[in-house]
């Protein structure tokens, strides 16, 4: 009688995913469970994390960045994924994006382990990762240093699954390191991986120079050397335009005071649509303080009011 052996990534069949066979490969298999058509950005990284290589993908806000989180997963459903995020509001709206797609997910963080407990009190978000429950684990850069975390790593059987880790709004790692350490810390997770782990590094707001330059190396994304005798993994960089033309920036000469709570140099805003709202487009207004920010929407408010 045949034992089914546990799912192993590590011993999977090698086959070059980046192939134009294999990326038409990908997009007949993921077409119909999403409704819709990969672009080839997004199937060429799809097809690098499934070699298990190293990615930087850099794409604009909104162009479907997520496909390479769901994307392996609908491809392979026994692999894992873990996803930094940077905020707990970001996770739950990144797990429902998942869930809707048919891949299991969940979001690890104080909030939604104090729920479960509360909902089920013998229930552990982690002890349900490490068995296999979800696809995509989402997470704070804070949590990859707890010793649940630590233990998840360990367990030979969750290893052996998981097979990329994702750091979403990667540019953060160089803005944020002064006030969230953690996302310094995570110089240490290419050595805490499985070898055949992939990590992949996505934003749309990465600077060339320094700023770049602090991001692969905390990443571990490191251009092999062949007088370094210490083994470097290479990476695969996909960049592709991070501009978004339905946006134009406006400067605008204040000539009144933004002392008080009247702004008259912003009624141009409101005042240029001619009471016809509906076709005012989304507007942001930068303000040097929130305190400031406040003021100013209350006045754009009572400008809308009386447009009505």
């Amino acid at each position: 009688m045949s034992q089914t052996l546990p799912f192993d990534w590590s011993r999977r069949t090698r086959v070059d995913w980046t192939t134009s066979e294999s990326l038409s490969d990908i997009q007949d298999r993921l077409r119909d469970p999403l409704g819709y058509n990969l672009d080839d950005g997004q199937l060429r990284g799809i097809g690098t994390i499934l070699n298990g290589t190293d990615l930087l993908f850099l794409r604009a806000t909104g162009g479907g960045k997520s496909a390479l989180i769901y994307g392996p997963l609908m491809m392979e459903p026994g692999i894992v994924a873990i996803i930094a995020s940077p905020t707990d509001l970001l996770e739950s709206d990144q797990v429902r994006s998942m869930e809707a797609k048919g891949v299991t997910a969940v979001a690890i963080n104080q909030s939604t382990l104090r729920a479960a407990a509360a909902a089920t009190p013998s229930c552990d978000l982690w002890d349900e990762a490490r068995k296999g429950k979800y696809q995509a684990i989402f997470c704070s850069p804070e949590l990859l240093i707890s010793p649940a975390f630590n233990k998840l790593l360990k367990d030979k059987g969750f290893s052996n699954r998981l097979a990329v880790f994702i750091v979403d709004e990667c540019h953060l790692i160089a803005e944020w390191k002064t006030f969230r350490p953690a996302y310094e810390g995570m110089l240490a997770m290419r050595a805490r991986l499985p070898v055949h782990a992939a990590v992949v590094g996505l934003t749309a707001t990465l600077a060339p120079g320094k700023q770049s330059g602090t991001v692969c190396r905390v990443l571990g994304f490191v251009t092999p050397n062949p007088k370094n005798r210490r083994r470097k993994r290479s990476y695969r960089m996909i960049k592709e335009d991070c501009e978004r033309h339905n946006i134009r920036i406006v400067f605008q000469r204040i000539e009144h005071s933004v002392s008080g709570l009247v702004f008259k140099d912003l009624d141009w805003i409101i005042h240029q649509w001619n009471g016809n709202l509906s076709e005012m487009p989304k507007t942001v207004v930068y303000c040097d303080t929130i305190e400031l920010g406040h003021r100013v929407a209350k006045y754009l408010r009572s400008l809308l009011y009386f447009c009505h």
